[in-house]
């Protein structure tokens, strides 16, 4: 509910600033590179999570920029943003390896609330975004002693604990976190920016203050303006 009230305070602001304020429409997309920083050991849905690496994603949205003046704007917008991690295992006994590959992309819906401060062309972007994960894959490519298993199933949101046999909640849907970016205008109109967002809720139900899971992304994106 703060969320909400945060949004709606900021947009009437800029809104409020008087129809003389100068708004600029545009597009952006480009690509991911996606983590989680952790605490604790993953719990049960998690139990290898400390062979956690970095995954690839994607970002693509767009952007209205309310401009209060010459050098201070307010930039909002709504994204659709890849995230997640992969985890690299290996296990032995005897003769026996299994080497496993587990891939968790979460596909999240995020609405970023930026001052942003402009240089000429250059530009430097600060604030909270808002996030809710619409959709995610879980896969998995086992190797076997040479045989190649592959499992694929959709990932569930929620805040039930992962209990046996499988069942619960794989994450929380909600994303609150901060982002930072700076980027340039390279011809009119077009542009690159390089962002990074910190994750700053919990997303792990079965999580508490010592076993935590929070996503973290950069990103790299072409923008143009309308």
């Amino acid at each position: 509910m703060k969320g909400k009230t945060l949004i709606a305070v900021v947009l009437l602001l800029a809104l409020a600033n008087g129809a003389a304020a100068q708004i600029s429409l545009g597009v952006k997309a480009g690509f991911n590179t996606t983590n989680i920083a952790t605490t604790g050991n993953g719990g049960k849905q998690f139990p290898n999570i400390d062979d956690k690496v970095t995954k690839p994603g994607f970002n693509v949205g767009l952007f209205a920029d309310f401009l209060l003046n010459n050098n201070v704007s307010i930039e909002t917008g709504a994204n659709a943003e890849m995230k997640g991690f992969a985890i690299n295992n290996e296990y032995r006994m005897g003769n026996y390896v299994e080497k496993n590959r587990i891939k968790y992309n979460l596909l999240y819906v995020t609405v970023p609330i930026d001052i942003r401060l402009n240089f000429g062309r250059f530009y430097f972007l600060a604030g909270p975004y808002f996030g809710v994960a619409a959709a995610g894959k879980y896969k998995k490519n086992s190797d076997a002693n040479g045989d190649n298993i592959k499992v694929k199933d959709d990932l569930r949101f929620g805040n039930e604990e992962m209990a046996l046999f499988n069942e619960g909640d794989h994450f929380r849907r909600a994303d609150v976190g901060v982002g930072l970016a700076v980027g340039c205008e390279i011809i009119r109109n077009f542009g690159l920016r390089l962002g990074y967002d910190a994750g700053l809720l919990n997303i792990q139900p079965s999580g508490n203050n010592d076993n935590t899971i929070k996503n973290q992304s950069f990103n790299l994106s072409a923008t143009c303006r309308f």
